[in-house]
């Protein structure tokens, strides 16, 4: 998961030539903003939450129901493991263009 979030990260700065990306985290809900000179993306457990195109003023996304509950997953080829809320999210920033969020339930990390 934190790769992929490092590559979604990755892509947005690299959209626009010579592109930079400010990450900030909010300490209380753990969501993750990312704002470049084209887009704002905001990550909640991982997932997009939001995705907006500055240069044509769209948002890609729809605003969240008050029953928006999101599960840590890993997606296998053959076969799918979902855990229910995780006990621990920590989420950090490792870098300026690095962000890590971590899961855990019992001794499962994702």
């Amino acid at each position: 998961m934190k790769n992929l979030i490092r590559l979604i990260c990755l892509s947005l700065s690299l959209l626009t030539p010579y592109a930079s990306a400010q990450i900030t985290i909010d300490e209380d809900s753990n969501t993750i903003h990312v704002e470049t000179d084209n887009y704002k993306v905001q990550f909640d457990y991982g997932a997009i939450t939001y995705l907006h195109n500055k240069l044509t003023d769209e948002t890609y996304t729809l605003p969240l129901e008050q029953t928006y509950e999101i599960q840590a997953a890993i997606l296998g080829k053959n076969e799918n493991f979902w855990s229910s809320r995780s006990d621990t999210l920590e989420t950090h920033k490792i870098n300026e263009h690095t962000v890590e969020t971590r899961f855990r339930k019992g001794q499962n990390e994702i």
